[in-house]
């Protein structure tokens, strides 16, 4: 007998005869589906590249033309708070005072 055809193998039965039945959702599901709100907020899963203005998923860190870095959220949130930056110089020049006396 010889070896069966490797296509044969991948085929599927032929389905059973009879009627098919209708998809019927979940009974908790949102008889209204999504609303206007939720459309306009998760409708759209592309940006555009403010460098060069390649579609890139709104997921992406890096544009894939060009490399520009994409923040994630509004330019402030990546930035360090003015309070943070002028405690780190105070503490700095401290210390270089503290050195320049005592050394």
């Amino acid at each position: 007998m010889p070896p069966p055809d490797p296509r044969d193998l991948a085929r599927r039965p032929k389905p059973a005869s009879g009627s098919v039945e209708d998809y019927l959702p979940p009974e908790d599901a949102d008889p209204d589906g999504p609303s206007e709100e939720d459309i306009e907020r998760f409708g759209d899963v592309t940006v555009k590249c403010p460098e060069c203005g390649t579609e890139l998923f709104d997921d992406v860190a890096v544009c894939w033309k060009c490399g520009r870095a994409l923040q994630a959220g509004t330019p402030d949130e990546s930035r360090a708070p003015v309070w943070f930056i002028a405690a780190a110089i105070l503490v700095i020049a401290a210390f270089l005072v503290a050195y320049i006396r005592f050394f």
